[in-house]
């Protein structure tokens, strides 16, 4: 089972206020979803014309488009990693680009 750690992130997008509140908790039920192997959950937070992209990590890398290869991506990518830990470095938001 992998071990993965959205805890610290999560929190932080839970107590964060200068973003937009339902946004970031689509964002923090994502992660939890990802980080629980509950890939089951995600159709119901993605519209149908979602886009994927994951840069710079050999393996996983490319760009997807539509609900069924994005959720077919996330399953295939991240279903392989037996650890992870995860950073959340900055937000964008309405085109803003801030710290989390």
């Amino acid at each position: 089972m992998s071990d993965r750690d959205f805890k610290a992130d999560t929190s932080a997008l839970e107590a964060e206020t200068t973003h937009d509140g339902p946004m970031a908790a689509v964002l923090t039920k994502v992660l939890s979803a990802i980080g629980s192997n509950n890939f089951a959950e995600l159709p119901s937070h993605f519209t149908e014309d979602i886009e994927l992209h994951i840069h710079g990590f050999p393996g996983m890398d490319g760009a997807w488009r539509g609900r069924p290869r994005v959720l077919q991506a996330l399953e295939q990518n991240f279903g392989k990693v037996e650890a992870q830990k995860t950073s959340t470095e900055s937000m964008i938001c309405h085109g803003v680009r801030s710290p989390c």
